[in-house]
């Protein structure tokens, strides 16, 4: 990997286990730009017909394949065809449309978007055929959740703020229902939910990011507990527990007058290299890569003189990125690691 940087490793007791919890150390001093003509390689998306417009939010999976939600809905990228191969569902009132996209997703080679406003999971095979809807009113409609992942015979949710002074967490089975609390998380602090904060560790394990810090946990069923700290030194936003709520630290960092750093984020963890996406202050998309192999780090800032429209997306052993031209027009570039 084309990379500098420092690992610490820390070592946390508790009274039931003893794990290591590892702190990354990003220079942000030393942080590099990449524009088009860095990139590996680069060409246009292939929309295969579809009207692809505005991308909000991306999922990579294992397969070499990314789920790209846009402002048209969610759509199958296949990484090695550089083509959209699937949409799914659309806006609507039927039981397999959907009116707002609160999450989406891939479970067990099936796709699922979730409407948290009609309180139901569209479910899809990749070909995009409709299958079936989960309702959440009469499952976990009295634990409602924003966003979830699999996690064993059952899933790990992300609970909504109405949920007071409830933890961050729960665990529900395999039909959403409501089985318990997930302890070692801290209690909600606002109703803020922008991106995914759930992802697959390399082990299996889920991965969570609180929103705004710089933790990465470990969450099953029995608890949650810190696997790594990203550390940005100076570019940290100072303090973290002294604000009040996710509000109060975006109002600081817009109105601070130097650079931070903030919102790890798209987490792709595997045997070689951990990966995310993160923002630096005036909204700059980044990338942060730590090699397990060398210890190493490296960071790096995605710049396009025509268009700040990028998106970042962490694989395997590469980021795709995607960006739009000066016409409108989607391009894909990888970075390898």
């Amino acid at each position: 990997m084309r990379c500098s940087g420092i690992v610490i490793m820390a070592v946390f007791l508790s009274i039931s286990e003893c794990y290591s919890q590892t702190r990354i150390f990003f220079n942000l001093d030393e942080i590099k730009t990449l524009k088009t003509g860095n990139l590996d390689s680069y060409s246009a998306l292939d929309c295969n017909g579809f009207d692809f417009i505005g991308i909000c939010d991306a999922r990579y999976y294992p397969e070499n394949e990314i789920l790209l939600r846009t402002n048209m809905g969610v759509f199958l990228y296949d990484c090695s065809s550089n083509k959209l191969v699937t949409s799914f569902s659309r806006k609507g009132k039927a039981s397999y449309e959907y009116t707002y996209v609160s999450d989406f997703g891939m479970v067990d080679n099936l796709v699922y978007i979730y409407d948290i406003n009609t309180k139901k999971i569209l479910w899809f095979d990749k070909t995009g055929k409709y299958l079936k809807t989960d309702f959440m009113s009469d499952r976990a409609g009295d634990k409602p959740f924003s966003s979830f992942a699999r996690c064993g015979n059952g899933y790990i949710g992300k609970r909504i703020y109405s949920m007071t002074d409830a933890p961050q967490l729960a665990f529900y089975d395999n039909e959403f229902r409501f089985l318990k609390d997930i302890e070692g998380v801290s209690p909600l602090t606002s109703g803020i939910d922008l991106y995914k904060q759930f992802s697959r560790g390399s082990e299996g394990e889920i991965l969570y990011t609180y929103y705004f810090d710089r933790k990465i946990m470990a969450v099953s069923p029995q608890g949650a507990k810190d696997k790594y700290i990203v550390d940005f030194g100076k570019y940290n936003v100072p303090d973290i527990d002294r604000f009040k709520d996710e509000y109060d630290i975006i109002d600081y960092v817009n109105s601070a007058e130097k650079k931070m750093a903030t919102y790890v984020s798209r987490i792709n963890e595997n045997e070689c290299f951990l990966s995310f996406f993160f923002i630096l202050h005036k909204g700059k998309s980044c990338l942060g890569v730590y090699d397990f192999n060398t210890g190493k780090t490296a960071s790096y800032i995605f710049h396009k003189d025509e268009s700040e429209m990028v998106t970042i997306v962490p694989g395997n052993n590469c980021a795709y990125v995607f960006y739009e031209d000066e016409d409108g027009n989607v391009n894909v570039g990888q970075f390898l690691y």
